[in-house]
């Protein structure tokens, strides 16, 4: 479970206070771009009024939060609680984005090993790919394509492993896109997608 965001004030304009005056998306944005490219988005120090809950609600939102802690860091004004709430997800995020890249590998041996062929896509591979690291993007879940055919032999392979189909009562894959599985009490999902 990721922290929550109460450890930090109210708008002062939601109860009897000022008005909004800074438009949190913006900033947003500001502090993604600086997070990937730093040269283009000087920063120095944080305006007065950003409202820091809303700012970092948009960023777990919108799965960012590693980008804003990134293109906050060296930055003047972020309250304490607000570096200490980004610091704590981050690193949870980071765990968890580890623990779904070893699955990740658990899963592809042990399909290959039951004669499945299978391709992991998105997740921690696009991840690697396109940011050089598994720490840059929050991962939510591991995806898979298989042969169509080859549904029920990995089906059981991820059952025998732990996993639990939590929404469909029987394997059809002429009634789904993809299957989804939960392996408990880590809560990884993964998905299977076939063509």
């Amino acid at each position: 479970m990721m922290p929550t965001i109460a450890c930090l004030a109210p708008r002062e304009g939601e109860e009897g206070g000022t008005a909004e005056t800074i438009d949190e998306r913006q900033w947003l944005l500001y502090c993604v771009r600086r997070a990937l490219r730093p040269a283009d988005a000087p920063l120095e120090r944080i305006p007065a009024g950003l409202h820091w809950p809303h700012l970092l609600e948009l960023a777990q939102k919108h799965r960012v939060v590693t980008f804003v802690q990134k293109g906050l860091q060296g930055v003047d004004g972020v309250p304490e609680p607000a570096r200490l709430w980004l610091q704590q997800y981050c690193r949870r995020s980071v765990s968890h984005n580890l623990a779904l890249a070893v699955e990740m590998g658990m899963v592809v041996d042990m399909l290959s090993a039951a004669g499945v062929a299978v391709m992991p896509f998105k997740g921690p591979v696009w991840t690697k790919i396109l940011y050089g690291n598994l720490v840059d993007r929050e991962i939510a879940d591991l995806d898979f394509f298989v042969d169509r055919t080859n549904m029920g032999r990995a089906s059981r392979v991820l059952r025998e492993r732990g996993y639990v189909v939590p929404h469909v009562a029987s394997i059809d894959p002429a009634a789904w896109k993809d299957l989804c599985f939960l392996l408990p009490p880590s809560n990884i999902e993964v998905e299977l997608h076939w063509a």
